[in-house]
């Protein structure tokens, strides 16, 4: 970046890394938010193929804290004890 010593591949590590502009602030903390904005815009605009990657990381990411998600495992084993309990019990034929 201009008048710094921090590198476009720096910032873009960090994007790809699944750092917020606001969190790459917080790495460097010299940069403006119109440098951290513009690389990773450079970035986009020049690797349009790492939009499909950041988009399927997010994806990936949601996907892995909704089933971590207390309630989400509560939901999903009350469905399943409602769905067993629906089969009958071959003992009792």
């Amino acid at each position: 970046m201009a008048g710094t010593r921090i590198t476009l591949d720096s910032i873009v590590q960090c994007f790809d890394e699944g750092l917020s502009p606001e969190a790459i602030l917080g790495e460097f903390e010299t940069l403006t938010h119109t440098q951290v904005f513009g690389a990773i815009t450079f970035y986009l605009k020049t690797n349009p193929q790492s939009i499909l990657i950041a988009c399927a990381k997010s994806s990936a990411s949601k996907l892995r804290e909704d089933l971590r998600s207390p309630c989400r495992r509560t939901c999903a084993s009350a469905s399943l004890t409602r769905a067993n309990s629906s089969i009958p019990d071959a003992r009792n034929r």
